[in-house]
């Protein structure tokens, strides 16, 4: 039985390591895989130095162990609840949107000053709209 306990002991900070490991060099986020892993790695641990009656190391790994649990349980029920779904402007495409609403773009012109949208300095013609418009 001791040898089981070792490699409990083993096992779980392999797994906690791996986990913060992968965590902390991007390749994780902070989702259901990283938290399993706290999960799996702390209470592996736990029992380990529970068999030690290390009851410091117990209670740090035990408490870990159930923060890991509870978060995967918040995942879970969040995963469940209604998804709000974004719903795309149904505008047409050759509106620019203005301070007081849409105004019609009829083409690109050569005659007028150039404006900068998104980083890209785009020369626009605007009908019936004063020269504060803005182009999104």
């Amino acid at each position: 039985m001791g040898v089981v306990i070792e490699a409990a002991g083993w096992f779980g900070s392999i797994v906690t390591l791996v986990g913060f490991g992968l965590f902390s060099s991007g390749r994780i986020g902070n989702g259901r895989l990283y938290q399993l892993l706290n999960l799996v790695g702390g209470a592996a641990v736990s029992v380990n130095v529970a068999s030690h009656g290390a009851l410091p190391s117990t209670i740090v790994n035990t408490v870990w162990a159930l923060i890991a649990a509870i978060t995967l349980v918040r995942m879970s029920r969040r995963r469940r609840a209604p998804v709000l779904t974004l719903v795309p402007d149904t505008a047409p495409s050759n509106l620019v949107p203005l301070l007081t609403g849409p105004v019609p773009v009829l083409a690109p012109s050569r005659h007028a000053a150039p404006v900068s949208i998104s980083g890209h300095t785009t020369p626009i013609g605007i009908v019936g709209a004063s020269a504060a418009a803005t182009a999104v």
